[in-house]
């Protein structure tokens, strides 16, 4: 299993770029998930349109920007749209993907439409490439935990996807005093490390190595 987590999609450092190629390939397919999405900011499918159609998707030309570094053309993106697609059709998209690529945003509302759409058991257990930033990086760990910062009041633990365990991660880090409290928090009641990533560092954890590319601060248990 390959998993990519990210703290932003607007890869440019030329060194990250070479090291993902060994993963990421001109051939392969990816499904964009663009579930984690804040309900005010995309209320109707009229919305999400202006955020991800092929006309005038700000995210969408965003994401094939990225991924054309690596070859994969924009007809090799595909999306799901949660007002439009159905279980089914989801299933197949993911079914007919190489990699599967998590937008940011909400983690907690990205579980709960993922388990809508019946996903988590099959994104839970597969052979794919899992990509994501921010929300869709945390939420590829089987549990958790999120800082206290604008969109969530308090420290708390989430249950995610059942991909990663034996470590967890601090996104968007600043040195802040409520991240570095939850860090410590997570590094004590769970004893298990945490890796913060700063400004646009990336973590890979494939075959149950794991490579930084960037600034990625690391706290352990006492």
């Amino acid at each position: 299993m390959i998993n990519i987590l990210m703290n932003t999609y607007n890869i440019q450092n030329s060194v990250y770029i070479t090291e993902l190629k060994k993963y990421i390939k001109p051939c392969h397919k990816v499904c964009v998930i663009p579930f984690s999405f804040r309900t005010n900011d995309i209320p109707s499918n009229e919305v999400w349109k202006t955020f991800y159609s092929k006309e005038m998707g700000i995210y969408r030309h965003g994401l094939e920007r990225m991924f054309f570094q690596f070859d994969i053309k924009k007809e090799q993106l595909t999306y799901i749209n949660y007002f439009e697609d159905t279980p089914d059709s989801t299933l197949k998209k993911c079914a007919n993907s190489d990699i599967i690529y998590f937008t940011g945003g909400l983690p907690d509302k990205l579980y709960l439409r993922l388990q809508e759409f019946n996903l988590v058991d099959y994104l839970s257990h597969h052979n794919k490439i899992i990509m994501g930033d921010s929300a869709g990086a945390v939420i590829q760990f089987r549990e958790y935990h999120l800082s206290p910062d604008a969109d969530y009041s308090k420290f708390s633990y989430y249950t995610g996807l059942d991909m990663l365990k034996n470590f967890n991660i601090e996104v968007h880090y600043t040195g802040s005093i409520a991240q570095d409290e939850s860090i410590h928090k997570v590094t004590a009641e769970k004893h298990i490390p945490v890796l913060a990533l700063i400004d646009d560092s990336i973590i890979i954890a494939a075959n149950n190595n794991i490579t930084c590319l960037g600034s990625v601060k690391t706290s352990f248990p006492n």
